[in-house]
């Protein structure tokens, strides 16, 4: 009988460890997807990283004023291979005269900021190559998942003769 009652007990306590492992188990679950689709591309990418895309508001800045004189959207994808690439349609621009922006891109030493170099090329009516543009920027992140730049953009005609140098600043949200 005491034998009867203790196969009981050791029953019921093994199911009850069962139980509160498979709560345990559940909960333990639940967390690693909650994390997983909050923290999305900061898991992903880490905390400090710029890898990955962007929906980016450019602007255009008066060189020696700062002003701004003109704003813009654009997209761009920082590859983890440090290679970038972008598309923006300028005020006064179309898509067909300025296709995609490529590059490159890199962390800066001893900060938690980065460097890129984009081209572009652009083209005439008739399809004909009109010219280039660089862009050269410095960005931060400002947080997880946003960051800031300042560039120089400078613009070449067919020949690759400098025809003017602009400023711009831009912030960008990780899509």
């Amino acid at each position: 009988m005491c034998r009867a009652i203790i196969n009981k007990f050791m029953r019921e306590i093994h199911m009850c460890i069962k139980k509160t492992v498979a709560k345990a188990l559940s909960v333990l679950a639940a967390t690693i997807v909650t994390c997983t689709l909050f923290a999305g591309d900061v898991v992903a990418h880490g905390p400090a990283s710029i890898e990955g895309v962007w929906r980016v508001s450019r602007h255009g800045v008066n060189c020696a004023t700062g002003e701004e004189v003109s704003t813009f959207p654009a997209l761009m994808t920082f590859h983890a291979d440090g290679t970038v690439s972008g598309q923006a349609v300028p005020p006064g621009s179309t898509s067909a005269y300025g296709p995609a922006e490529f590059g490159v891109w890199h962390r800066n030493e001893h900060s938690q900021g980065f460097s890129f170099r984009l081209l572009s090329y652009n083209y005439d009516d008739t399809g004909v190559i009109a010219g280039s543009i660089e862009v050269t920027g410095t960005a931060e992140l400002t947080s997880a998942n946003a960051f800031a730049y300042k560039a120089s953009i400078e613009f070449y005609d067919a020949n690759g003769h400098l025809l003017s140098s602009r400023c711009g600043k831009a912030t960008g949200l990780r899509f």
